[in-house]
């Protein structure tokens, strides 16, 4: 491992071995999720934080693009979320210009309320982030 600290796996034109993992690793979700032989698509990020940024920033150009197609205003975007997100979600959201919406956690429940999250969507949501565990409790 310590022969590795040195080298950046990021950079594909001196380690171009990481472009064909990620391309790989991509396919083997895209297959899982049953997506069409050769029309998956995906990257590889340095962390989570950053793979959250550019999944935030996927929801929000795709609502745009579905609106301005539907001839509809593109402002307002939502997004629903737990009050025990990560503290990126939150940057994300101010960073992307979207208001955040909150299901809070209570004392005797630490995870999302299916029904709560439900009932702040409207049209401009573009979507509900899911914690798989949650640092208080593990709970999902």
């Amino acid at each position: 491992m310590a022969e590795a600290f040195p080298k950046n796996f990021i950079d594909y034109e001196e380690y171009p071995q990481s472009a064909d993992i990620q391309n790989r690793c991509v396919s083997i979700i895209g297959n899982l999720f049953h997506a069409p032989a050769g029309l998956s698509v995906g990257t590889s990020t340095i962390g989570s934080s950053e793979a959250i940024m550019l999944a935030v920033l996927a929801m929000k150009k795709r609502r745009k693009a579905r609106r301005l197609a539907e001839g509809k205003a593109t402002d307002s975007p939502n997004l629903v979320m737990s009050s025990a997100v990560q503290v990126v979600w939150e940057k994300a959201m101010r960073y992307l210009e979207i208001e955040e919406r909150f299901v809070y956690c209570t004392p005797d429940r630490y995870i999302l309320d299916p029904a709560e999250a439900i009932n702040l969507c409207d049209e401009n949501t573009i979507g509900i982030c899911m914690i798989l565990g949650t640092t208080y409790t593990g709970e999902y």
